[in-house]
């Protein structure tokens, strides 16, 4: 676990215990939990090995509602801030392999599921327009985490390559635009661009002995829903 990650995880969890017990006019706030349900579209992946780029990753991104999911809890304060911790799986059919250095270039349709599990600590802001007689409030925000890159049932041209995991630093930033629904209902409808570090995989079978590199870059539209406590 990197230490940026201990560090976001260690303030957030101090954030929501003070809450608890602190009367201080700018710490009002509430907690809450919150579920996430969205549409993920992963950028194409270049696999490296040795420095040298082998292969691009093509995914499918066809709109599927689930293909990206969270819970998470946080506090909200009054002042606009809102800290919290948050897990997410997102998943997309691979599709197709191009730019093949090891076989002559060229496109290959390709099999398998790539996901990233990961937890963030994520700051949020909201914007508070009741003022102006607006009764929604948009909000921007940034994370950062810790994540698992899973492929599984990889193949191509007949070919299996099977199944491979990389550890990797995970990132995101987003914007949305929240609605008080009731006094403990918050619906959120929101995107996320998320980014991680580049993580290896070892040795992948039928090819070439050597680590696999890659990276993950990848984009959400989410309906979510918060619940005050």
């Amino acid at each position: 676990m990197s230490r940026k990650f201990q560090t976001l995880a260690a303030l957030s969890l101090l954030s929501l215990a003070c809450s608890q017990h602190a009367n201080a006019h700018w710490l009002d706030g509430h907690n809450y939990v919150a579920i996430e349900l969205g549409s993920n579209r992963a950028s194409q992946q270049n696999l490296y090995q040795q420095g040298f780029n082998f292969v691009n990753i093509g995914f499918d991104n066809d709109f599927k509602f689930a293909s990206a999911r969270a819970i998470s809890v946080g506090r909200a304060l009054d002042i606009g801030p809102r800290i919290e911790l948050s897990y997410s799986q997102r998943s997309n059919d691979i599709q197709s392999f191009g730019n093949r250095l090891y076989d002559g270039g060229g496109v290959l349709a390709g099999e398998g599921k790539e996901q990233l599990k990961s937890w963030v600590v994520n700051l949020w802001y909201d914007f508070d327009l009741k003022p102006l007689g607006l009764p929604f409030k948009p909000y921007i925000g940034a994370g950062l985490g810790r994540g698992s890159l899973d492929v599984k049932g990889l193949a191509a041209g007949g070919v299996s390559f099977g199944d491979a995991s990389a550890d990797v630093d995970v990132r995101q930033w987003g914007f949305g635009v929240s609605w008080d629904v009731s006094e403990a209902m918050t619906l959120d409808l929101g995107h996320r661009r998320v980014r991680t570090s580049t993580g290896g995989f070892g040795n992948i079978p039928n090819i070439p002995p050597g680590n696999v590199e890659a990276s993950y870059r990848a984009f959400t539209t989410q309906l979510g829903l918060r619940l005050k406590f």
